[in-house]
């Protein structure tokens, strides 16, 4: 496993493409501007928990 910065490209297929079921859609990040602006903010850049081969594992997001 690798902590890494979480890049642009991952930034946008999480605040994009993520999407949850009823009860927990509130979650999607399309549903909140403010969490989608941040998510996709490089200020407010978070970190990935990445797993060999290079396929996502979990993403924590923990600010700098």
């Amino acid at each position: 496993m690798m902590i890494e910065p979480l890049t642009q490209q991952h930034a946008l297929e999480i605040a994009n493409d993520w999407h949850y079921d009823a009860p927990y859609d509130f979650y999607d990040m399309k549903n909140d501007l403010e969490d989608y602006e941040e998510m996709v903010s490089p200020e407010a850049r978070y970190f990935s928990i990445i797993s060999k081969p290079y396929t996502s594992l979990n993403i924590k997001y923990t600010k700098e």
